[in-house]
């Protein structure tokens, strides 16, 4: 038998020829090791001289050079905030006007569960164009130094010595940080992208159907964030700078569970189909005998009057002087989840 070692190539044919009959040996078996072994290490080289930009550096460009930590970090944080966009979740903010539905759209295809949170405002400075309020605001963005901040004057008065406390220096405290928000509602934005034009499209955001519209007094940034703002400084640069997780929104939603007057008091939901529903607000100001006729006589909701009456009747007996501090209407924030 012969055995012919051939130089081999990148090409379909064999190490090392053999015709049919030809005995096994050693010497075969090991002599194709060898060159296998030879033509795997000649295709590397190959793969490498063909290399024209370092896979490393691309990626190190295209991820901003942070560290490996800050790219894991940054990984597990926006998997944790998709989850509700994949998950049939929905946070909804509405107003609820007395005996008037408030109805959602929430495209679930299904009968969500639903839970309401009143929502609690609270006093801040507000700043626009460099002109600072005081306000009670039920959003607000401010900066990690504004953990208390200073009254303005008003009217040529000095100021109030006195801060508004915005955040409590120790916890439980009520805040987002500003990136998990840009996450929550899909802001689109790149490194670019001024301060300025980031707040103004999440609060289109936050505010977009199915959510109600709100009015200016009741949404509001720092003094911190109008100056930033102001000076059109960046993402980037406010990243470079550290800032940028420095940034937070504060919005207080409660709710009183086992109570016999629940925050919010009388709220009644209805499923209409498996895309919509309705809320319907009887307020405590309902035990005045005037309102009481306006809501329970309107052509609405079988439900809702039924429901009407029967808190009516609990609060009568719960509180015997009807009427008082009747509110025009409450924010609440509504829970969706399939």
């Amino acid at each position: 038998m012969s055995q012919t070692m051939n130089e081999p190539t990148s090409g379909a044919g064999p190490f090392i020829p053999t015709a049919p009959g030809d005995l096994i040996t050693a010497d075969l078996v090991n002599g194709i090791q060898v060159e296998t072994r030879a033509e795997i290490e000649r295709k590397i080289r190959a793969a490498i001289a063909g290399v024209t930009e370092v896979d490393r550096a691309r990626d190190a460009a295209k991820l901003e050079g942070k560290t490996l930590k800050e790219l894991a970090d940054e990984i597990v944080r926006r998997a944790l905030e998709a989850i509700p966009r994949h998950t049939n979740y929905r946070v909804v903010y509405k107003r609820l006007l007395p005996g008037e539905p408030a109805v959602i759209k929430h495209g679930l295809k299904a009968y969500p569960l639903t839970d309401v949170y009143q929502l609690g405002h609270f006093p801040v400075v507000s700043s626009a164009d460099a002109m600072q309020t005081v306000e009670n605001a039920y959003w607000y963005l401010y900066h990690r130094t504004e953990m208390k901040i200073r009254r303005p004057k008003i009217d040529g008065a000095g100021a109030d010595p006195t801060p508004i406390t915005i955040e409590e220096s120790r916890p439980p405290v009520f805040k987002h940080t500003f990136q998990s928000m840009l996450d929550l509602y899909g802001v689109r934005y790149t490194e670019q992208s001024t301060l300025g034009d980031v707040v103004n499209e999440f609060w289109k955001a936050l505010f977009a159907d199915p959510n109600d519209a709100f009015d200016e007094t009741t949404f509001a940034n720092s003094p911190w964030f109008d100056r930033c703002c102001g000076d059109r400084r960046t993402v980037e640069s406010l990243k470079r700078g550290g800032e940028w997780n420095d940034l937070y929104l504060k919005v207080m939603p409660l709710r009183t569970i086992n109570a016999e007057i629940l925050a919010p008091a009388g709220v009644l939901v209805e499923h209409y189909n498996l895309d919509e529903l309705g809320l319907w607000w009887v307020p405590p100001a309902l035990r005045d005998v005037s309102m009481r006729e306006t809501i329970t006589n309107r052509q609405g909701s079988p439900g809702f009057v039924q429901a009407a009456r029967d808190l009516v009747g609990r609060m009568d007996a719960l509180d015997p002087e009807p009427g008082k501090d009747a509110a025009e209407e409450i924010r609440v924030m509504v829970l969706l989840k399939v």
